[in-house]
């Protein structure tokens, strides 16, 4: 939430140092041995779990706030709906994406094709998910993402498997 706001504070983005101080403050203040470990009183789990739940969704909104500031800033020259995929992380990384769409087709900002599984998540519901490579530190990547012509597979298209075991 913090790096994000910082870096969206170029396009106009206020930062809320006011908010994200009284999460720190919540959660350093149950921070303390007894918490972490979980070794408190029970009496105590609930008041925790409370504030802790306040922080997380205080720095999830901050987050979300702030990446949409940024997202309206990225010029994409995609054909298509362009969706950003933000790495926070001090180092490239590569990550599944889950889309509400099954039908799509993605390409990555080269063009190409960017397989596309339809999955059911723990809920039964179809997502469509593929695989974002080599999202640089710090940064994002911009995929395209349209109706598909043909239908993301229900099944991976891999005839075989192979691990550095196998």
């Amino acid at each position: 939430a913090e790096m994000f706001s910082a870096i969206a504070q170029k396009y106009g983005f206020t930062y809320p140092a006011k908010e994200i101080e009284k999460a720190w403050e919540t959660l350093l203040t149950n921070q303390f041995h007894d918490i972490i470990p979980g070794t408190h009183v029970k009496e105590a789990y609930a008041c925790i779990l409370k504030e802790f739940t306040g922080v997380v969704e205080t720095a999830a909104k901050i987050k979300e706030d702030a990446l949409k500031v940024i997202s309206e800033n990225i010029k994409a020259n995609l054909d298509g709906k362009a969706i950003a995929v933000y790495n926070s992380l001090e180092h490239s990384v590569d990550n599944l994406v889950y889309l509400d769409d099954i039908n799509v087709c993605v390409t990555d900002e080269d063009g190409n094709n960017v397989p596309v599984q339809v999955i059911k998540d723990f809920a039964g519901n179809k997502k469509a998910v593929f695989y974002a490579k080599n999202i640089p530190a710090v940064g994002y990547k911009l995929y395209s993402v349209k109706g598909a012509a043909a239908k993301a597979t229900d099944a991976p298209v891999v005839s075989k498997l192979e691990n550095d075991f196998f």
